[in-house]
C-alpha cells in the first residue's frame, strides 16, 4: 500500500469536473510547488484552501498527480486570500464586484 502524506495549498485551477460523481482534476499551489491532484473532490472551486490526505500515483499520459483520499476545505484567514475565494466566485454574484476594486 502506498504511504499517505497530507498537502495543504491553495487550488488554482479546476482542471475537470464529473457533476454527477464529483471526481475532479485539480492543481494546487502548495509552499513548495504546483501539483495535480485527482479524486472525488465534490464542491471545489478555485481560491479555496484545501488540506488533502492521499498518495502519489503515476498516471501514464499525465504523469505524477496526488490521489485524494480525503480532504478538508480551509477557510481564508488573509485579507488577499478572503477577495482570491470571492473573487473565484465561492459565493453566486460576488465575484464581479470583488474583481472591480
Amino acid at each position: 500500500m502506498a504511504q499517505q502524506e497530507q498537502l495543504q495549498g491553495s487550488v488554482t485551477a479546476v482542471i475537470f469536473k464529473n457533476q454527477e460523481n464529483g471526481y475532479a482534476i485539480i492543481e494546487v499551489k502548495t509552499d513548495d510547488d504546483t501539483v495535480t491532484m485527482v479524486g472525488t473532490l465534490p464542491y471545489i472551486t478555485a481560491g479555496e484552501r484545501i488540506a488533502a490526505v492521499g498518495h502519489w500515483v503515476e498516471h501514464p499520459n499525465y504523469g505524477r498527480q496526488f490521489q485524494v483520499e480525503s480532504y478538508e476545505k480551509e477557510l481564508p484567514t488573509t485579507v488577499d486570500a478572503i477577495r482570491a475565494y470571492l473573487a473565484a466566485g465561492a459565493i453566486k454574484g460576488v465575484a464581479a464586484v470583488v474583481g472591480c476594486s
